[in-house]
C-alpha cells in the first residue's frame, strides 16, 4: 500500500523524524525517490529499506556500500529506476537490479527479477553471468529493454519473452545462445 507509511525508516543506522515545537510527533512519509549518488554513503544497505513500498527511484551510484543486497528488495514492487554502480557489493545478488552495467557479477540471473513487474530497462550486459536466461521475464509485462549482451549466457532463447508485449529492444549478442524470439 502507498497511501502512507507511517513507521520510522531506517537507512543507514539514520531514523528520519519529524519535530514539531520541541516534541518528538509522527508522520506519515511517503518516499518515491531517493537520489543519494555521489554521497559519500559506506556501510550495508539494510533490508529495513524494503517498507519503502512505493519506492521508484533509487539512486545510490558512486559511494562506498558493500556487502549483499537484501533478498527483501524482490517486494519493492513499484521501483523503476536502481543505479548501484561503483560500490562493493557482493554477488550474488538475490535481487534484480534496473542498471547491473559493468559491475561484473556472476552466476546465474536471479529468479526474483520475475517478481520485479513494474520494471521498464533492465541492463545485465558486460559481466559474466552465465546460465540460461529466465523464461520467467514473461513476468514483466512493463519491460521495454532488456540487455544481456557481453555475458556468458547459453542455451535457446525463451519463446515466452514473445509474450512481453512492451518490449522494444532486447540485445543478446556476444553469448552462446540460440532461437529467436517472434511477436
Amino acid at each position: 500500500n502507498c497511501s502512507t507509511l507511517d513507521e520510522d525508516l531506517f537507512l543507514w543506522n539514520a531514523v528520519i523524524k519529524s519535530y514539531s515545537h520541541g516534541h518528538e510527533a509522527r508522520q506519515a512519509f511517503i518516499i518515491l525517490y531517493l537520489m543519494l549518488e555521489n554521497k559519500g554513503l559506506s556501510g550495508q544497505v539494510s533490508p529495513t529499506t524494503v517498507r519503502l513500498k512505493c519506492l521508484s527511484s533509487w539512486y545510490l551510484h558512486y559511494n562506498s556500500l558493500f556487502g549483499e543486497i537484501p533478498k527483501e528488495f524482490s517486494n519493492l514492487q513499484e521501483l523503476i529506476d536502481l543505479y548501484l554502480n561503483d560500490n562493493n557489493f557482493l554477488v550474488p545478488f538475490l535481487l534484480i537490479l534496473v542498471t547491473w552495467l559493468l559491475y561484473k557479477l556472476t552466476g546465474n540471473i536471479p529468479i526474483e527479477i520475475r517478481d520485479l513487474k513494474g520494471l521498464s530497462f533492465i541492463s545485465l550486459q558486460r559481466n559474466r553471468l552465465d546460465g540460461k536466461i529466465l523464461a520467467s521475464l514473461e513476468n514483466l509485462v512493463m519491460l521495454k529493454r532488456l540487455y544481456l549482451s557481453y555475458n556468458h549466457l547459453f542455451g535457446e532463447i525463451p519463446t515466452t519473452l514473445a509474450n512481453i508485449l512492451q518490449l522494444e529492444t532486447l540485445d543478446v549478442r556476444k553469448n552462446t545462445l540460440y532461437g529467436n524470439v517472434l511477436s
